[in-house]
């Protein structure tokens, strides 16, 4: 029953198909492996093109006696033909076989959406969002798209088809939204025969249903539906009949998540049922808005990309949630340790507290491999004779836990590995430690004197930035620092040398660490724009189309990231390369 009423077909008309064609031997570009799928209108080989050696799908339209359907497949055509989204299945070619049309199009190794809610059921949150997310994304695209259409210009297609069905997942994370056989332009105005109605029953819009004029409200209900049963494992419609299916479809009749489904946060509950709203007044009023609820939603569960999220669990892996990484600290705790710290640091004679404020970066007088890497951080004296170091002031009534009285002198070791003189000037001094310990027996030089994770940054940066990779490489190694901003760093030395994979994983781990001195929202920016630029200049290296839209759709990211800020340069790059990239694809 459930595979009846989730065909899309026009329920009313008493269409029916002829007998099936013969299958073909070679269709397209290619020689016919396998039936990937079959439908009310059409049927979806698989097939191989020995030339390109890569397997393609291809949809044969069955013949048919209605008009209508026909049109049908001319539209989706046409439409399809004009969208190009990392999240939308591309068009390759069109054709007749025996006189009935086709379309050649990407084969996605993986499964359909429907296919792993048979296997898994309800899946885990994270997935959910992760999947609802790619979708959205097409979505958005597909609902703002510009496009001409028989010589007339149109503004976003309302894809009316929303289901698990007509959604692929790539063993490699990447979903794709396809089957755009009754799309139409989201601002034509229809004539629609009330005694038709065309879609899934299971999924359709409640305007749908009652063949009312459609737009892309229409598709977030049909999505708010696909949501219910992927975060529920549930359809929101379920019944032993068509005519039961029927009576609560027109009553807009389904179970409160929160009757049943308790473990799904409320927020979420609240999102979906917002959008299966019967009313469409009352739904989200554009996809972009609903994006912008599942992207506060998933950045709460995790910082990671949705496609590694899907990949991961496809293969089975454990996925980490995002750790919750504030921690409450009663206020006079927190000066007590704070104040200890720094009277410790003072005792063992830390005269150099390298902070970004006393350390300077300056071009190295010696290259000598024998010099440590450490040489390379410049120090700086502001004073040859250090005044008495205090804590900072400690409010009344709090325990300053040890630290020694206000006013009270600290002696401080005077020994080489603290104490840099040059020249024996008293004035202040600036100079590279590689310089100021030339004159310093070996046996001298302290081997592991601590430095500041700052000044480590800010050397590597000016190293990587002035091309010297094998000095920034060696101290990069030297200092490994569990910071974002390391991470980046290191990201960035892998990309100048064209290991643009490399470059992506050392980029994803700054991700899953904090940065000392870069915000989150920053640090996930920028590891956002820098994915988009590896893979774009991956792209232009080899021009595998692949990559090319993993490129497209990294970019699409980045410039939603910057949707409210147009004049941001990031979002002005990233429309930049999405036109580019696609006009090469």
């Amino acid at each position: 029953m459930d595979e009846l009423l989730s065909e899309t077909r026009s329920w009313a008309d008493n269409e029916t198909a002829f007998d099936e064609p013969p299958e073909p031997k070679n269709i397209g570009s290619g020689i016919v492996k396998s039936v990937l799928g079959k439908g009310g209108a059409s049927i979806v080989y698989e097939i191989w093109n020995p030339k390109l050696e890569i397997s393609r799908a291809v949809k044969l339209w069955r013949p048919v006696k209605s008009e209508k359907t026909l049109q049908r497949f001319e539209t989706e055509i046409k439409i399809t033909a004009k969208l190009h989204h990392p999240n939308i299945v591309e068009i390759h070619a069109v054709g007749e076989w025996n006189g009935l049309p086709y379309i050649e199009m990407e084969k996605i190794q993986g499964l359909s959406l429907k296919e792993l809610l048979r296997i898994h059921g309800a899946l885990p949150e994270v997935v959910a969002t992760a999947i609802s997310l790619c979708i959205c994304r097409a979505l958005v695209y597909a609902h703002n798209h510009e496009y001409t259409l028989s010589e007339k210009k149109y503004r976003g297609v309302v894809h009316c088809d929303i289901k698990p069905a007509n959604i692929m997942i790539s063993d490699t994370g990447t979903v794709k939204l396809m089957d755009f056989g009754i799309a139409h332009p989201s601002t034509k105005t229809e004539k629609n025969d009330k005694s038709k109605v065309t879609g899934s029953l299971l999924y359709m819009s409640p305007e749908q249903l009652q063949s009312k004029s459609l737009d892309q409200r229409s598709d977030i209900y049909s999505f708010g539906v696909m949501l219910y049963e992927m975060y529920s494992g549930v359809k929101a419609f379920s019944a032993s009949s068509l005519q039961e299916l029927i009576k609560k479809r027109k009553l807009n009749e389904f179970a409160s998540l929160r009757s049943f489904c308790k473990q799904v946060p409320q927020r979420i509950r609240w999102m979906i049922e917002k959008c299966m709203a019967e009313s469409p007044a009352e739904r989200f009023q554009c996809a972009s808005e609903l994006m912008d609820e599942l992207q506060k939603n998933y950045q709460k569960q995790t910082l990671e990309l949705p496609e590694s999220v899907i990949a991961q669990f496809l293969a089975g892996k454990i996925i980490k949630k995002r750790s919750k990484q504030l921690v409450t600290v009663s206020k006079p705790l927190f000066i007590s340790v704070v104040s200890l710290g720094l009277v410790v640091a003072v005792l063992y004679g830390r005269k150099f507290m390298f902070t970004e404020k006393n350390v300077l970066i300056e071009n190295p007088v010696s290259t000598s491999d024998t010099v440590t890497v450490q040489k390379e951080i410049v120090a700086v004296s502001s004073q040859h004779n250090t005044s008495v170091v205090k804590p900072p002031p400690v409010k009344k009534g709090v325990k300053k836990s040890g630290a020694p009285k206000e006013g009270t002198n600290v002696k401080k070791n005077s020994g080489n590995s603290e104490k840099i003189k040059a020249n024996n000037h008293s004035e202040p001094t600036v100079q590279t430690v590689e310089t100021a310990l030339s004159s310093v027996p070996d046996k001298q030089v302290p081997k592991n004197e601590p430095v500041a994770d700052g000044a480590v940054l800010d050397e590597i940066k000016r190293l990587i930035s002035s091309s010297d990779l094998n000095r920034a490489e060696k101290m990069l190694n030297e200092f490994k620092i569990n910071d974002g901003e390391y991470f980046l760093l290191k990201a960035d030395l892998l990309y100048k040398r064209q290991h643009w994979s490399a470059a992506r994983d050392e980029a994803e781990k700054a991700l899953r660490v904090a940065a000392g001195r870069i915000s989150p929202s920053e640090l996930r920016e920028r590891v956002f724009v820098f994915r988009a630029k590896t893979l774009a200049a991956e792209f232009d290296n080899s021009q595998n189309p692949e990559v090319g839209k993993s490129a497209m759709e990294a970019w699409y990211d980045v410039k939603y990231m910057y949707r409210t800020n147009t004049s941001n340069p990031n979002y002005i790059k990233a429309d930049t390369e999405i036109r580019r990239i696609s006009a090469v694809l």
